[in-house]
């Protein structure tokens, strides 16, 4: 999130990379369970998979899912920074909100982004947005025509572990 173009024979290719801040009282395996997230995009060649594996790292998961973005006919979220987003995988359908903070007007790659999740939260933020009175589920406002399809992103997501 957000959005951006990119594809390299009709496949996005992108790396996320997540860093959690870990203090020395923690134990080396120990994930921290309260912390801060930072996640870096970048580009990376279609053969980073071949490459991985030379250098010992083995697939350690592999989740596919399918994100389907929703704004208005005039895109007053997008036009916003507001990401609204379904998330379907095997199991569940999950409504995502990713919005700029108040007041952040910066449009670097380091920009501060607040997720919310669940209907209450999500209803809450997009009632400053859009006209959402007497309304309380995300689903009807596109029952109602209020929200539309904008794009449907299929990920096949690998994660790798390398030995050390």
């Amino acid at each position: 999130w957000p959005l951006r173009p990119g594809t390299n024979g009709g496949t996005v290719n992108a790396v996320y990379v997540k860093f959690y801040v870990v203090t020395q009282s923690m134990a080396a395996a120990e994930l921290p369970t309260c912390c801060r997230e930072v996640e870096r995009k970048f580009k990376v060649p279609p053969d980073i998979q071949r490459r991985l594996l030379a250098l010992g790292a083995r697939l350690v998961s592999r989740k596919t899912f399918v994100d389907t973005y929703y704004d208005t006919e005039d895109y007053i979220l997008c036009l916003r920074d507001h990401w609204l987003r379904l998330r379907g995988d095997d199991n569940r359908n999950t409504w995502e909100l990713k919005h700029r903070k108040q007041g952040d007007v910066s449009c670097g790659p380091a920009s501060a982004y607040r997720e919310e999740r669940g209907d209450s939260q999500i209803m809450a933020t997009l009632g400053e947005v859009l006209q959402t009175e007497g309304v309380s589920r995300v689903d009807d406002l596109v029952a109602d025509g209020t929200l539309r399809e904008l794009a449907v992103i299929k990920t096949d997501r690998k994660t790798y572990r390398t030995p050390g």
